[in-house]
């Protein structure tokens, strides 16, 4: 992440994503500040004309190569970012296949990219995140001991 992009900026641009995740901001603050702190996560926004219009979030640990979250502003959809940005954390975690879940709500944005990047879905988890919802995930599993 660029130094001069402050945390409280990227979690600004992706609040939003709260709706999908509802313990994200303890996620975000209590997780992942910490972790891009000890090289457990990356951290990268795209800036444009001094705007943050994409994020990356990514975990390596010694449980889980995993993205976390990618995130594109509605001006760049469609311009190739979203990939880019996967193919960063693909390169940052030292695998093509990292582990990756998408809220059903999402799938439309990723069905067609993931599969065509080599990502598999593996695993179809009812009411993980939010009750009455689905989470899907590619290239592995999400354990319940993990939630």
């Amino acid at each position: 992440m660029a130094s001069s992009v402050s945390m409280a900026a990227v979690h600004e641009r992706i609040a939003h994503l709260s709706a999908y995740y509802p313990a994200f901001d303890d996620w975000f603050w209590g997780t992942v500040v910490p972790g891009a702190s000890n090289g457990t996560r990356l951290v990268h926004s795209v800036i444009r004309d001094e705007r943050i219009v994409g994020v990356l979030i990514a975990k390596l640990d010694v449980f889980e190569r995993k993205i976390c979250t990618v995130w594109v502003d509605d001006t760049c959809k469609g311009t190739g970012m979203g990939v880019r940005l996967i193919r960063q954390a693909c390169s940052w975690l030292g695998t093509r296949r990292p582990l990756a879940s998408v809220p059903e709500e999402r799938m439309t944005e990723f069905a067609a990219v993931l599969p065509r990047m080599g990502f598999e879905l593996t695993q179809c988890l009812d009411s993980f995140y939010r009750t009455g919802r689905k989470e899907f995930v590619f290239n592995g599993r999400l354990s319940e001991s993990l939630h």
